[in-house]
């Protein structure tokens, strides 16, 4: 009979388990951040105002969204064309 020893598989669950809750955060705040670069370069520019009222909003935590938005009231009216 073989006997296998598996706790310190089941011990390290917790660290694996912060571990990739820490890179997802990482990854989320990275692609948040790129979504906010590029609608700020890509949004049209006359007075600015459009463009400077960008807002981000990083997740804080694993498996959180983050938020990139603009509240300028003419903004959809821009996205229409």
């Amino acid at each position: 009979m073989i006997k296998i020893d598996l706790s310190e598989i089941i011990a390290a669950k917790p660290i694996v388990a912060n571990m990739v809750a820490d890179a997802e955060l990482e990854a989320a705040k990275k692609i948040t951040q790129d979504v906010y670069k590029n609608v700020v370069h890509a949004s049209p520019v006359d007075t600015n105002k459009f463009r400077q009222s960008w807002q981000i909003v990083e997740p804080t935590a694993a498996f959180q969204d983050g938020q990139v938005y603009n509240n300028v009231p003419y903004g959809p009216a821009l996205a229409k064309g």
